[in-house]
C-alpha cells in the first residue's frame, strides 16, 4: 500500500489565485518563505484548524497585506495516508464568505467534504470532513478558496428597432462596465445604472455580496419600466446567487 510522506499531501501557497496584495508599510510582519507548519495523521486521524485572514506579510523589499491560512504562505502542510479520516475546522476571520477545495484529491463532492458550492460567511466555522480511499496514489496536493457564484458578467443587448436609448437599472449590488460593443471600458467605476444605447451591447460584471434575497432590475425610464421592462433576481445565500434572468433585450 503506497504512503504519502512528508512532502506528499496537501500543500497550499496562498499567494495565487486567492491571494489580494495592498502594499503598505507595515511592522511586525511574517517573512514570506518561511517554513510552513506540518500536521501529521496519527491513528488513522488528521484533525487541524485553519484560520484564514489577512496577514502582514514581506515578499522580498516589499510589503503588504495577504490572506492567508494561519498566518503563514504556504499554509500549514498536511500529510495523511491512504484510509485516514482528514477533519478540518475552518474558521473564517477574511472579511468576505469562502469555502475549501482539495485540488487533486480523489474524494467526495458532496456535503462538507469536497463541496465547492458551500459559502462560508464571515465569523463562521464549520468542520469539514472526509476519508482518503484505501486505494488513493500518493501525491502532493493542495487546498485553496473555490467559490461559485459570487461575481457575474452579464450582457446588455439593446434591440429596441426604434435604437431607442435605455438606462438599465440594478438595485442592491453595483457593478462595473467592462465593455461596450466589445471594445474595453477605459474607466471601470461602480455604478448601479448604465445607458445603454440604441442597437449597443453593454457587458457589465456584478459582485452579488452581503445580502440575500429578492430584488430587481429594471429600465429607469418609468413609463417602460411600467410597460414591463422589469425583472427579477432571486439571491440564494450571501456571495452565491442564482438570477432569472441575467440579459436584458430593450
Amino acid at each position: 500500500m503506497a504512503h504519502l510522506t512528508r512532502r506528499q499531501f496537501l500543500t497550499l501557497s496562498a499567494s495565487t489565485a486567492g491571494a489580494v496584495l495592498l502594499p503598505r508599510c507595515a511592522s511586525n510582519q511574517v517573512v514570506i518563505g518561511q517554513t510552513s507548519d506540518v500536521i501529521r495523521s496519527q491513528a488513522g486521524l488528521l484533525g487541524v484548524t485553519l484560520t484564514t485572514r489577512q496577514t502582514k506579510l514581506r515578499i522580498g523589499e516589499t510589503s503588504g497585506v495577504f490572506m492567508s491560512y494561519n498566518d503563514q504562505i504556504p499554509g500549514t502542510r498536511l500529510e495523511a495516508h491512504p484510509g485516514d479520516t482528514v477533519k478540518i475546522r475552518l474558521h473564517n476571520q477574511l472579511p468576505q464568505a469562502t469555502n475549501l477545495h482539495y485540488h487533486g484529491l480523489h474524494i467526495s463532492p458532496t456535503g462538507n467534504a469536497d463541496n465547492v458550492f458551500l459559502s462560508i460567511p464571515m465569523g463562521e466555522t464549520p468542520d469539514y470532513e472526509f476519508r482518503i480511499p484505501e486505494n488513493h496514489p500518493a501525491g502532493i496536493f493542495y487546498y485553496h478558496p473555490h467559490l461559485h457564484g459570487s461575481v457575474e458578467d452579464w450582457e446588455l443587448v439593446n434591440s429596441d428597432p426604434d435604437g431607442m436609448d435605455h438606462p438599465f437599472h440594478l438595485h442592491v449590488n453595483p457593478f462595473q462596465i467592462i465593455s461596450r460593443n466589445g471594445q474595453p471600458e477605459p474607466y471601470r467605476v461602480w455604478k448601479d445604472t448604465v445607458l445603454v444605447k440604441g442597437y449597443e451591447t453593454v457587458r457589465i460584471r456584478i459582485p452579488f455580496r452581503d445580502f440575500t434575497g429578492k430584488t430587481v432590475y429594471h429600465c429607469h425610464i418609468l413609463d417602460h419600466e411600467d410597460l414591463g421592462m422589469m425583472g427579477l433576481i432571486q439571491i440564494d445565500t450571501a456571495l452565491a446567487n442564482k438570477n432569472e434572468n441575467s440579459s436584458s433585450r430593450g
